[in-house]
């Protein structure tokens, strides 16, 4: 199997022999001190993967990077900043630059690896997704060409190319916030990212809706006139919209008004104030699911057609045990929100918390819907993390010996285990913890103590998130079969 590739750029020699040194055993690594040198050398070369620095002389890593993307070759090649600055500003500078992630040095080298191999799995994803999506339109172009069909499909097949032709286009969020420094905030914060459109009351927002579509919502709940429970209820009677993910973004910090606000189909219920890479955080999350559904149903759509075609045509002996293989698989993949009685089999949750008492409280909570499994110590629940795969983890963070950022690193650095997601459920309420533990990868930071209804909406939706990437894999590979 081919190694992949990685570009190192510093100029520092000691970080450049020490990140050399590290990957050199699982991939191929060309280091650079400079990123002039490293642009020259892409010139007639490919990468799989960019680390690079950000202060540099002479070109600085987003130079380097604007300079990079000018070559359709690397338009999409991963990068990877590794940097001292830890300012929020320059993190965003470096997502509007188009890199993957932003890793401020110094930085544990199991955790590196872990990111690297996290952005190197999803190009890989993104790279078989487009010939996939290649080889599907070639099978509908050979459909196209038979007698009686090309006047139709050239029709179709101009209207396409004409849309095609337009740029790229960005998600769009819709914000409702009767407050106009939070509006302003908020677009200063999303438009290096979304394209961004501000409402100043629900009902102007829901006028806007009737001719026009977004990806997201995030809103207000406290608003005069109108408020934002009564806007989502009359947003959800558009079927346009019954699907939109609305965020509620609210000073509002009671367990009841976060109860209903999600009871209403709000994915998220987030207070403010809230760190902007928190909230950019959970903006992510909810697109990427939101993403991940559209996406099945476009592929389990394609797949059917490709069915009918197979019972039309009935090319050999072998398309019905092939018709049955592809049926029974759409049925295992049909999307929609499944309830506990819809679970074959029950979710194992792995508890990790010194606390007998929380361990107690928390499997009385979960018995009911998944199957809990808790332990007391970091080093019990690692036993049992050798010889099984739990579908998630809720991981306190203060416990003796070795703490939950300590064991969630351990995970991660674990190729079986570094996809399973992780929640922390904790007392620990300041802003640091949280950014420490979603950089190190957990998936959610829960604060203790928590409605039960509330603890499994997030449960749920972690589940359900990583079901879908899951699924999506599965209908990925079936597709490059067929």
């Amino acid at each position: 199997m081919t190694r992949k590739t990685i570009m190192v750029v510093d100029d520092t020699p000691s970080i450049l022999k020490t990140i050399v040194v590290l990957l050199k055993k699982e991939f191929e690594v060309v280091p650079f001190s400079s990123g002039r040198s490293a642009l020259e050398y892409l010139k007639g070369s490919w990468v799989d993967m960019i680390i690079m620095d950000v202060e540099m002389p002479e070109m600085s890593g987003y130079e380097t990077v604007l300079r990079l993307r000018t070559d359709h070759r690397m338009d999409t090649t991963p990068v990877l900043f590794l940097t001292s600055r830890n300012d929020a500003p320059h993190k965003l500078g470096g997502r509007s630059l188009g890199t993957v992630d932003y890793i401020t040095k110094p930085v544990l080298p199991k955790i590196l690896l872990h990111r690297i191999h996290a952005q190197l799995e999803l190009c890989d994803y993104r790279r078989r997704l487009e010939r996939f999506q290649e080889q599907t339109g070639q099978a509908k172009k050979a459909e196209a060409d038979k007698p009686g069909k090309q006047d139709i499909e050239k029709a179709k097949t101009d209207k396409r190319n004409k849309q095609d032709k337009n740029p790229k286009t960005r998600k769009t969020i819709m914000v409702v916030d009767d407050t106009p420094a939070i509006l302003d905030m908020m677009a200063g914060l999303l438009e290096k990212e979304f394209e961004v459109v501000l409402f100043i009351s629900g009902t102007s927002a829901l006028k806007y809706l009737q001719g026009a579509w977004v990806d997201m919502i995030i809103m207000d709940i406290e608003m005069p006139e109108q408020n934002g429970y009564e806007t989502v209820i009359k947003l959800r009677a558009d079927p346009r919209m019954d699907m939109t993910p609305v965020l509620f973004f609210t000073s509002q910090n009671d367990a009841r008004h976060e109860l209903a606000g999600l009871s209403l189909g709000a994915v998220d219920y987030i207070t403010k104030p809230v760190l902007p890479e928190i909230l950019l955080h959970r903006i992510h999350m909810q697109l990427e699911l939101y993403d991940y559904r559209k996406r099945l149903e476009q592929f389990q759509k394609r797949t059917g057609e490709q069915i009918r075609e197979i019972e039309t045509d009935k090319r050999n002996k072998q398309d019905n045990d092939l018709k049955g293989t592809l049926e029974g698989f759409l049925e295992r993949s049909r999307i929609g929100i499944e309830t506990p009685a819809d679970i074959r089999e029950r979710k194992i949750i792995l508890i990790v918390d010194d606390s007998y008492m929380i361990l107690s409280t928390i499997e009385k909570i979960l018995e009911t819907e998944f199957n809990p499994v808790p332990f007391a110590t970091a080093d019990r629940a690692l036993v049992y993390l050798k010889y099984h795969r739990p579908d998630l983890i809720l991981l306190d963070v203060e416990m003796p010996e070795m703490d939950g950022f300590q064991l969630i690193e351990k995970i991660k650095a674990d190729p079986g285990r570094m996809s399973v997601p992780v929640i922390f459920f904790t007392t620990r309420d300041d802003e640091e913890s949280k950014l420490t533990g979603l950089s190190l990868g957990a998936a959610d930071y829960i604060i203790k103590p928590v409605m039960p209804e509330l603890l499994l909406r997030r449960i749920r939706l972690q589940l359900k998130l990583d079901d879908y990437r899951r699924r999506f894999l599965e209908l990925r590979k079936m597709g490059a079969e067929i």
